[in-house]
């Protein structure tokens, strides 16, 4: 990273960066020959494969900046704008080589069959900003902004994106007299923001591709030959839109007593022109779309408190809890769309993602068991086994409406230890790995019958009577599997965590003085330390089998939250 600054005079300025974040990675691996998973190789060869792939990452900032700061008696002024480009790029190379000549010997050139793939990914967003503060005596301030933006990824007629933001603030106690004493400092606040984004919709994502479909089909002659196909699972949109968010904030800070901080805010925020990948019918070749989605609504309470209980020469506490409320709405899905709602992620056998319009975001909906009007369960009377619900079931949000945490830090000496709690509420999950562990029997739900062999469901047949019919144990579990029945497997995926410990140590009086270090300090992290409460069985609240803001809520077998132990070692020059 490179950064020049010029002070032209006292109060005006000229300043240039430029920085870039560059990454290689270079991988082999290899499938060994005889392992389950392969198909039979021809006749002379071994199976097994082996990949070479390397990948090569750049992202490259670049901004210029020209400043101004003035005071003109009472009043200050302080003005800048600038330009930013931001340019990314990543390459992926692989080969894949598979049957070898000789069994043992992993290398491309032992391999009869050779699949290479290059692919390129870039994308590059230009903007223009400009900010302004004005200032009154040290307790009114105003702040806007503007700011434009170009993406790359988007068709030209849709990239570029204007959005302000202004902001008041109100410093009472620097302009209050005969105020109490244990207020020591208070302002309100009030904030209009609009925020663009192209969502980091893939580069290339508005064009269609053509590739060749590694299947080979017979010709008029007879010999085989490769075919052209679409090169892709999304329908492309050259009409997208930049996404963007509209937010009210109204805020006060108060410091009380010398060493208690508060801050309460309200905010309304609405989101319109959301880009997502709707699902589709894989009748039309394609599994989803690129869609622009109407509007929905986030409005909620943040709150934070901060004390230092005991502060003395040689020991100190401070503690902080902050908490956010959150509910939210879907208010439209816009004219792209036919209906009241869209699926925006799914996870087999288990359930799928909606935007309802009227309900909040996020709406978990699978299918369930079927009831009847007094809402006692239906059971086959042919088999006694579980019947699956007439319509798939609503099961709720997958997006918490409490999240936050609580933060304490003690320091004695040169010693400190702080640990942080934190908290996610109000929220469902729909868990794969309780609906595979129900099916084979790994679940203590499914001790029931095994005494006897079979199982009888509370309940009732469809014609009303009490259920009698007797279900073989096996089959009567896996309903759930031929059925896709989420209903016994949605969790309140709430939790209480012990995230992180921190154990710290300064070692400067340690160090002779010099001039060239000036202090150091060595630290000792743990985090995802435990869970202290959680209402999902068998998997860590966190864990989510496809990590994408489309498949939120719907856990799908993934690899389980890692806990770390970290040292690390700081030094001042």
């Amino acid at each position: 990273n490179l950064t020049a600054r010029f002070n032209i005079t006292d109060w005006l300025y000229r300043q240039g960066r430029v920085g870039q974040d560059f990454y290689s990675r270079d991988v082999d691996y290899n499938l060994p020959t005889g392992s389950q998973r392969q198909s039979a190789p021809p006749p002379g060869f071994v199976n097994g494969q082996y990949v070479q792939d390397l990948r090569r990452f750049r992202e490259i900032n670049a901004d210029f900046l020209i400043g101004a700061d003035k005071t003109f008696g009472n009043f200050g002024v302080s003005i800048n704008a600038g330009g930013n480009q931001m340019y990314r790029r990543s390459d992926v190379n692989t080969e894949l080589g598979e049957n070898f000549f000789t069994r043992g010997l992993y290398t491309i050139g032992n391999a009869s069959k050779v699949t290479p793939n290059y692919s390129i990914s870039e994308r590059q967003v230009n903007s223009l900003y400009a900010a302004a503060e004005l200032s009154y005596n040290g307790f009114l301030y105003l702040n806007a902004t503007v700011r434009n933006d170009w993406f790359s990824t988007l068709s030209a007629a849709n990239r570029s994106i204007l959005y302000p933001s202004i902001t008041g603030s109100y410093v009472f106690t620097e302009s209050m007299s005969n105020l109490p004493s244990w207020l020591r400092f208070g302002k309100l606040r009030l904030a209009y923001a609009e925020v663009g984004s192209d969502t980091d919709v893939s580069p290339y994502a508005n064009n269609l591709f053509y590739g060749i479909n590694a299947q080979q089909f017979p010709n008029p002659s007879g010999s085989f030959q490769p075919v052209g196909s679409i090169n892709g699972s999304t329908v492309p949109n050259a009409d997208l839109r930049p996404m963007r968010v509209k937010e009210k904030e109204i805020g006060v800070e108060l410091t009380l007593l010398r060493n208690l901080q508060l801050e309460l805010s309200y905010y309304h925020k609405v989101s319109s022109d959301q880009i997502l990948q709707a699902q589709i019918s894989d009748a039309s070749g394609f599994l989803t779309q690129l869609i622009n989605v109407g509007e929905s609504e986030n409005r909620g309470v943040e709150m934070f408190l901060g004390v230092s209980p005991v502060k003395s020469e040689n020991f100190e506490w401070n503690s902080s809890v902050n908490a956010t409320y959150n509910t939210s709405k879907v208010l439209s899905l816009g004219d792209d769309v036919d209906g009241t709602f869209i699926t925006v992620g799914s996870a087999e056998f288990h359930g799928e993602l909606r935007q309802v319009v009227g309900e909040e975001m996020a709406q978990l909906y699978g299918w369930g068991y079927l009831r009847d009007a007094q809402g006692r369960q239906v059971f086959d009377p042919n088999n006694g086994r579980p019947l699956r619900s007439e319509e798939q079931l609503a099961f709720g949000s997958a997006l918490p409406k409490w999240w936050g945490g609580f933060t304490n830090q003690l320091i004695y000496k040169d010693l400190s230890f702080s640990f942080l709690i934190d908290f996610k509420l109000g929220h469902k999950m729909i868990s794969g790995t309780h609906t595979n562990a129900y099916r084979h029997g790994l679940d203590k739900a499914t001790l029931v019958g095994r005494d006897v062999g079979y199982v009888i469901g509370e309940g009732v047949n469809p014609n009303g009577e009490i259920n009698t019919t007797q279900a073989l144990i096996q089959p009567y579990y896996e309903t759930i599997r031929s059925g896709r029945m989420s209903e016994q497997s949605v969790f309140n995926a709430g939790s209480w965590q012990l995230r992180q410990i921190s154990l710290g140590y300064d070692l400067g009086k340690l160090i002779p003085n010099n001039k060239f270090i000036t202090g150091a300090r060595v630290n000792l992290v743990a985090n995802n330390v435990a869970v202290l409460k959680k209402w999902v069985p068998h998997i860590h609240p966190d864990q989510n089998g496809i990590i994408a803001d489309t498949d939120v809520g719907l856990e799908a077998t993934g690899l389980p939250v890692t806990r770390s132990i970290g040292f690390n070692l700081n030094l001042k020059f």
